[in-house]
């Protein structure tokens, strides 16, 4: 579906769920990190005053992840919001 749209729409710009988004980051997580980084994930979008707050909470994040060793998960999972194909 990705690939017609970006077909029909070369210039459209794709964003991803934020549900989607974290069932992809907690599908690469050991399961004794998932109910942490859930809440974690959710706290960041609610607490989130605006899109550069929300932006900058889930950096840090990432940032976390990374100092717990789950850089590829925390990457992969946020690496854009969105993409201009």
């Amino acid at each position: 579906m990705i690939k017609a749209v970006e077909q029909c729409w070369p210039a459209s710009d794709r964003q991803h769920c934020a549900v989607h988004r974290l069932r992809n980051l907690l599908a690469k997580l050991p399961e004794r990190e998932r109910e942490r980084v859930r809440g974690a994930y959710w706290q960041a979008l609610d607490e989130a005053t605006d899109e550069r707050k929300a932006k900058e909470r889930l950096e840090a994040l990432v940032d976390q992840l990374d100092v717990a060793g789950y850089t590829a998960a925390a990457r992969g999972a946020f690496a854009t919001t969105s993409t201009r194909s």
